[in-house]
């Protein structure tokens, strides 16, 4: 779920730019790491027909989720960190906002990441959006996580989507795109 400041008319522009960042077209499957409410998942699948999974570590909303779902989406409680029973290359698209930062160590983050590379498909894209704390910003910035099949690239959210007031809390964004064919595919610009 969107956890931010803004006006619920730019809600949905700011769905529409992650959908965009992850690259999401129709019939996708997607999974939504720290699903929330389900929010995010359920309008990918009004707007692209896509289906999904998303995962939380907090029950009650877990439980929402499912008593709101839409067709072909499903919600698990489970913890992110582990993402073993996800068999490889099982999504064209992984989102995630406001939940990676969660977890507080940087090279637990960054196996995470390295967990979404793996079920990612061929030149799928994960948006690992909208992190925060000097420390993450820190590591993140100095591109300390990398994959030898991937390119992971840190945008700064108030710059993609046009939010001044997200500069002076450093909000930012990862994205990942798994190389294709061996080769890398180019990530999505930042003002895009």
């Amino acid at each position: 779920m969107l956890q931010m400041n803004v006006e619920f008319k730019t809600y949905g522009w700011i769905l529409d730019k992650i959908a965009s960042m992850a690259r999401i077209k129709p019939n996708d499957r997607i999974l939504d790491w720290g699903s929330g409410c389900g929010t995010m998942l359920n309008y990918f699948h009004l707007k692209f027909n896509t289906s999904g999974i998303g995962i939380d570590l907090t029950e009650p909303a877990v439980q929402h989720s499912v008593h709101h779902a839409q067709p072909r989406q499903q919600f698990c409680h489970m913890d992110g960190s582990n993402m073993r029973p996800f068999p490889s290359e099982s999504f064209d698209a992984i989102v995630s906002w406001a939940t990676l930062y969660h977890i507080r160590r940087t090279l637990v983050q960054c196996d995470v990441v390295h967990h979404f590379v793996r079920t990612l498909k061929p030149g799928g894209v994960a948006y690992v959006g909208h992190l925060r704390t000097e420390k993450t910003q820190e590591y993140w910035k100095k591109g300390r996580c990398r994959h030898e099949n991937a390119t992971i690239v840190r945008y700064r959210d108030f710059k993609t989507f046009h939010q001044p007031s997200w500069k002076r809390h450093q909000f930012f964004s990862v994205i990942v795109t798994k190389h294709k064919d061996g080769k890398a595919v180019a990530a999505p610009l930042e003002d895009s």
